[in-house]
């Protein structure tokens, strides 16, 4: 992480570093019948043999993931005393098979 002061109460600052992460997802979807749906691709498919009493059974996709992978940060910092400051960054993430990696947080920071 490095800084730059540009005065006594503002300072931007850049970051790089990695992020590691761990994904499960499960999807719940209802469905007319309890046959096998032919779905390649997808890890596992589980349907339920016991339908509610309308006929209709739950279909459940589950997949999980997981990486560690580049990331990237720039911010400034806007100190308001010796203790207090405000933070805003904005982050990017390098994640593989994503459409849109970014964060954007401000925080207030209090220092001891």
């Amino acid at each position: 992480m490095g800084y730059l002061p540009l005065g006594e109460t503002v300072e931007l600052f850049a970051k790089v570093g990695l992020l590691h992460w761990n994904q499960d997802t499960r999807i719940l979807d209802r469905v007319g019948a309890i046959e096998p749906v032919d779905q390649p691709g997808i890890p596992e498919i589980l349907l339920s043999d016991d339908p509610t009493p309308d006929g209709i059974s739950f279909q459940s996709i589950s997949a999980s993931d997981s990486g560690t992978d580049l990331a990237a940060g720039a911010g400034v910092i806007l100190r308001a005393s010796e203790h207090v400051s405000m933070r805003a960054e904005l982050e990017w993430f390098d994640i593989s098979n994503t459409s849109l990696a970014w964060a954007g947080t401000m925080s207030l920071v209090f220092n001891f």
